[in-house]
């Protein structure tokens, strides 16, 4: 790769990829986000098994369900040639059903962290998450809040 003023170009097309891919999902964009995806791509949501695009879709129509006017705040991303992590909050109001959840019309703020693999040719071919369900039933009233901070 050619680098410009000493950054790999490689590595700010990685970072970028991970940008536009939550942007995606805040529009969303399930066909933009699919179009970043290598054909032997795995989705990782930590605490379940590895699954498909298919099933990661799912799981994300099923948060925009729940909160339509959901946003994404992307933190901080740091790359290298072949990932790139990223430190995002998720905001929104739940005015629709989650995970059977009726809305409670109380606004969420929840921490995640997502982290891409990416094959030779620049495609995404593992995305792993870790997403703070247990804060987000908390803070919905389906789950009692702990006080312990965990």
């Amino acid at each position: 790769m050619t680098s410009i003023e000493g950054t790999d170009i490689r590595i700010e097309e990685n970072r970028q990829i991970a940008k536009v891919f939550y942007e995606k999902f805040q529009k969303r964009d399930w066909e933009g986000m699919k179009s970043f995806f290598s054909s032997d791509y795995s989705y990782h949501l930590a605490g379940t098994p590895a699954s498909s695009y298919e099933v990661q879709e799912k799981r994300l129509m099923e948060i925009h369900q729940g909160f339509p006017d959901l946003h994404v705040i992307v933190h901080r991303i740091i790359a290298d040639r072949e990932n790139a992590a990223v430190i995002f909050t998720i905001e929104g109001t739940q005015t629709g059903v989650f995970v059977g959840v009726k809305p409670s019309g109380k606004k969420v703020h929840v921490a995640s962290v997502g982290l891409f693999r990416f094959d030779n040719n620049g495609k995404i071919n593992q995305y792993h998450e870790m997403f703070h369900l247990l804060r987000l039933l908390e803070q919905i009233g389906a789950l009692p809040p702990r006080s312990d901070g965990w």
